[in-house]
């Protein structure tokens, strides 16, 4: 993620298009895992989102839009909205007397400090919590979700202590109610739908519901998935549990 100097062309018209399918390609190339089974027209989806996004943040130049564009893969295409991120906001709303280049080089250099001390040069932090969400039975979700506002922050602690340290209290208590605004939203039932929900979007960050190299979180809560909310908790539950295991065996083969 390194901006090189022919990288600070901005877009005209007739490269925009150029620009976003050699982005796919470099998205498919350097982010195998990330967007491993997604269909490319998601991947797509979430470059022009990201192009769009990284505009109304002043980003006009390519580098500065793709690097923009790797964060969203990295954590969550609404990374710039996540609680956990509230620095993030911070970072690119402050853009008084700071010129394009700049700020994005600030962005890079806060963004690479987190992702070393809270996922690690491997991601080795996170693979025990991803791994516990994967093997995580029903009656431990729904043991979280009865106590919820008790339960909720010491089972995130005990999923990835750094991440939670690194967010501090009042981003956690702002996710875990973004989470059982969108358990409610989405009809998931009580006690295991706000804890499984607050679980996708802890790791995948709090846009996981929508976001495009997610296809399977919508599929298994969008209106074409039925009304019936126990069938949909229970077909998001095994959903999200055989994507986990999948990615960390990826990852375990290297």
């Amino acid at each position: 993620m390194i901006i090189r100097q022919e990288q600070i062309q901005a877009f005209d018209a007739a490269g925009q298009a150029r620009f976003e399918t050699g982005l796919l390609e470099h998205l498919k190339e350097n982010y195998p895992r990330s967007v491993a089974g997604v269909a490319d027209a998601r991947i797509q989806q979430l470059i022009s989102k990201g192009a769009q996004q990284a505009g109304e943040y002043g980003f006009q130049a390519r580098g500065p839009v793709r690097m923009y564009t790797e964060f969203m893969v990295i954590l969550g295409h609404e990374f710039d909205q996540d609680p956990l991120l509230y620095w993030v906001r911070d970072i690119l709303r402050d853009r008084e007397g700071i010129d394009e280049m700049a700020q994005a080089s600030r962005l890079h250099l806060h963004v690479s400090t987190y992702l070393a001390l809270v996922y690690g040069p491997k991601g080795e932090h996170v693979s025990k919590g991803l791994e516990h969400i994967a093997k995580a039975p029903p009656e431990e979700l729904a043991a979280v979700g009865k106590a919820y506002d008790s339960k909720a922050i010491p089972w995130l602690q005990a999923l990835h202590p750094r991440k939670c340290v690194y967010a501090g209290g009042p981003a956690l208590t702002n996710l875990i109610q973004q989470a059982r605004q969108g358990a409610e939203r989405f009809h998931l039932p009580e006690p295991e739908g706000p804890a499984l929900v607050l679980g996708l979007m802890f790791a995948f960050g709090s846009g996981v519901m929508s976001d495009p190299l997610y296809p399977w979180v919508a599929a298994s809560v969008g209106p074409e998935a039925g009304a019936e909310p126990r069938a949909r908790l229970e077909r998001l539950m095994a959903r999200s549990q055989g994507f986990l295991r999948q990615a960390l065996e990826n990852r375990s083969k290297g």
